[in-house]
């Protein structure tokens, strides 16, 4: 009986990764993407707005679009902020 639990959250994982990385593909800028992806390895930010050459105000922005577009996205999927907690617990 474990074993179908989980089988059932490394299903569930798999389709809430696979929905991610679509999302982060085709919603997000190339500047959108390397600064959600900068974030997802825990770079400072600074360091991000210095990768991408822009200034810390224009990276908030930028973040700020790039998360809303994500959460769209995966709204959209069928994906809630409950969904993402339970698969990665």
């Amino acid at each position: 009986m474990i074993a179908d639990d989980v089988l059932g959250a490394d299903d569930d994982r798999r389709r809430l990764v696979a929905a991610l990385r679509n999302a982060i593909e085709q919603e997000l800028t190339p500047k959108q993407r390397a600064a959600i992806l900068g974030e997802l390895r825990e770079m400072p930010f600074d360091q991000i707005v210095e990768l991408l050459g822009t200034s810390r105000s224009a990276g908030y922005k930028m973040l700020h679009a790039a998360r809303r577009a994500l959460k769209q996205r995966l709204h959209e999927a069928g994906i809630t902020g409950a969904d993402i907690q339970n698969g990665f617990i």
